[in-house]
């Protein structure tokens, strides 16, 4: 196993990538890492669809680019669309007594196993939440549930990775002993 905190600091949002294709098997790899995530009472709530065929691969970028947004989508090779699924029945009845949106929860977990594991196959990736989700629906026929995110997936042009900026860590954590 390798070290878990040097991958998750080569992990970043990309916004210029190579016109190489992505291999089938990573993208796998990612959905086989996203499928292995923990999730409220096992309810799986999510739906990956993955896009790499040219015409579907245009009709995404067409649709994360509406309004001038996301230009750099332009250039990927490969997306993920995230649908978030409904709750099954012990999650949506403990998500009411608890006050809790757990398959938004499960969805993050489930994304964030898939964009680790493209960083360890040497794919970069960027989440976008701005979207023409009508488009989206049209073009690539979705319907399991609702697109969440569109997930670029490429390899980056250039491939040094940027120091992370983050709060410092008494600004985000305490410690009671």
């Amino acid at each position: 196993m390798g070290d878990f905190f040097e991958l998750i600091s080569r992990r970043e949002s990309c916004r210029d990538y190579s016109d190489r294709p992505v291999e089938r098997e990573k993208l796998e790899r990612m959905i086989e890492a996203a499928r292995l995530a923990p999730s409220a009472v096992n309810s799986q709530s999510w739906f990956y669809t993955v896009v790499t065929g040219k015409e579907a691969v245009a009709a995404v970028r067409r649709c994360a680019a509406q309004g001038g947004m996301n230009r750099f989508v332009l250039s990927c090779s490969a997306f993920v669309v995230v649908e978030e699924l409904g709750p099954n029945l012990l999650s949506r009845l403990g998500g009411a007594v608890k006050d809790q949106q757990y398959t938004q929860i499960d969805l993050g977990l489930s994304v964030m196993q898939l964009l680790l594991a493209a960083t360890e196959v040497g794919l970069s990736t960027c989440m976008l939440g701005w979207f023409d989700r009508k488009g989206l629906e049209d073009a690539l026929g979705l319907g399991h549930g609702r697109p969440r995110l569109v997930i670029c997936v490429g390899y980056a042009a250039d491939g040094r990775v940027k120091p992370k900026k983050r709060k410092p860590m008494e600004r985000i954590a305490r410690f009671i002993e």
